[in-house]
């Protein structure tokens, strides 16, 4: 087939029971002049053959491109492997677990070359509430993403003090889904999920960069979120995770940051976007996390996080960020160490065995 217009794309991994109804939310739209892009990150429950099964047709015949991931990439990853997967002039992101209403392709296709736009930005959008097949008379429930709503198609200022302030504020959603991106945009100024690392990163280099940023308020997406979906519990499980990840964040910051003229000559606006960007501790339920003040479980996971990065001198790092983690607790660090009474008869037991060792090791040993 001709190369098409626009490129939906759709970072596939489990949740075979969206997938069908997903897809064809993607190959039913008014305008045609599309492709489906579709790759899959190694998922587990066998919905890459379905998919390859029951959307046989319309592989062979080029409409929907399939691949798969060699190995599990993330959704990041495999997102910046479907910007290079499709061939189209625009390309938009479709969630697996998500749909598109029919006129979604056509109606941004029309807005983007109409203004000649960069990004088309739409954060209308529709959720469903139950976890069920949507039909017709399904209820969906309309939200507005923006902390700025525009109330007709809007051209966004080109002031890069504009753009800056505009993200600060969270005027727009972080969200990649709601956008249209003009593909060779994203690749000739390498604003990829990976390289960013972060969705508030990702959002703020593209609206620095894109030439003509436009915002719709038109409702174009039907966001369903899977019983599987990530959610925001952050725990001593997760923690370490966490912490790796944003150090990493932070050296990217670094990297990339200074391309942007804009806080070469103003400092300050890098400094404010690395904090916004790094310190989102409010994002997690710190107080739940931090209820019994910092186990052991929590403190071994942030001093195995940071010793990644500073080898022996990670314990400093890893108090502080415990300490600024317990403050919505009003706990004093050395007390919220200590604080529950599990942690501290487990440390008792800890210091009582390394005292027994000393003793029994040596008959010189004296407690001082």
């Amino acid at each position: 087939m001709d190369t098409p217009k626009v490129s939906i794309l759709i970072p596939l991994y489990n949740r075979i029971r969206y997938a069908e109804e997903c897809i064809k939310s993607a190959l039913n739209q008014t305008f045609q002049d599309t492709e489906v892009v579709i790759r899959d990150d190694c998922s587990t429950d066998g919905v890459f053959d379905f998919v390859r099964e029951k959307f046989s047709e319309q592989i062979s015949s080029g409409k929907i491109k399939l691949f798969r991931n060699e190995k599990n990439l993330g959704e990041g990853g495999t997102i910046d492997k479907l910007f290079h997967d499709a061939s189209g002039k625009y390309v938009h992101i479709l969630h697996n677990d998500d749909l598109l209403l029919p006129n979604a392709s056509q109606h941004l296709y029309e807005v983007a070359e109409k203004f000649q736009a960069d990004v088309v930005h739409g954060s209308n959008f529709l959720i469903q509430d139950k976890d069920e097949p949507v039909t017709e008379g399904t209820p969906l429930r309309p939200v507005t993403g923006d902390q700025k709503p525009v109330a007709e198609t809007t051209v966004m200022p080109s002031d890069p003090l504009a753009r800056f302030t505009e993200w600060n504020e969270n005027g727009t959603f972080l969200d990649a889904q709601y956008n249209l991106f003009r593909r060779d945009f994203l690749l000739e100024n390498k604003i990829f999920m990976s390289r960013c690392r972060d969705l508030s990163f990702f959002l703020l280099l593209w609206i620095m960069k894109a030439g003509v940023y436009v915002k719709d308020p038109t409702y174009f997406y039907i966001r369903r979120d899977a019983k599987d979906s990530k959610s925001n519990t952050f725990n001593a499980r997760s923690i370490e995770k966490f912490i790796v990840h944003k150090l990493k964040v932070a050296e990217q910051l670094d990297k990339v940051l200074p391309e942007i003229k804009f806080f070469t000559i103003c400092p300050q606006a890098l400094r404010l976007a690395k904090l916004k960007i790094l310190a989102n501790r409010h994002d997690y339920t710190i107080k739940e996390t931090y209820k019994d003040g910092v186990t052991p479980e929590i403190q071994a996971a942030v001093e195995n996080a940071f010793r990644q990065k500073f080898g022996d001198a990670a314990f400093y790092p890893a108090m502080l960020f415990n300490w600024v983690h317990v403050l919505p607790t009003e706990e004093n660090i050395s007390t919220a160490m200590i604080k529950s009474h599990e942690s501290w008869i487990y440390s008792k037991k800890v210091c009582n065995s390394g005292l027994q060792e000393k003793i029994s090791g040596s008959t010189k040993y004296q407690a001082r």
